[in-house]
């Protein structure tokens, strides 16, 4: 993961045993999770949107989609440090306001809705 590219995006957990992965994106994030449900993340930080700086995900305010592209889903989901930075984002490219919980549950969904519609384009098999 590169973090110049995706500093706006990558989430950083931290499992309870001290292993750690890098992410690009709150997408990526959720697969980790999934792959990961016997491990404990004791930290989840993700990138402020404006100043890609790390910040917890549980206390950042959340956008969930716009018109900016997401990064590895097209339903795009971005953190922000405080209320007036999502709310100006809002303002400047749509999405809605979202807490981390709502925007992983989110993710989930996202990812649901990825490999169905994968699948339907997928040519039958014999």
């Amino acid at each position: 993961m590169n973090r110049q590219t995706f500093g706006h995006s990558r989430v950083l957990i931290i499992y309870a045993n001290d292993a750690g992965s890098a992410l690009c994106s709150l997408h990526c994030a959720a697969i980790d999770l999934a792959m990961n449900q016997g491990r404990l993340p004791a930290e989840i930080r993700v990138g402020e949107f404006n100043t890609r700086e790390l910040i917890a995900a549980d206390q950042a305010e959340w956008v969930i989609g716009g018109d900016r592209q997401g990064v590895m889903t097209r339903r795009a989901k971005w953190a922000f440090a405080d209320a007036a930075a999502a709310d100006k984002f809002i303002e400047e490219h749509g999405g809605a306001r979202s807490d981390f919980s709502t925007a992983l549950k989110a993710a989930y969904s996202d990812l649901c809705d990825e490999v169905e519609s994968r699948r339907r384009k997928a040519p039958a098999r014999p």
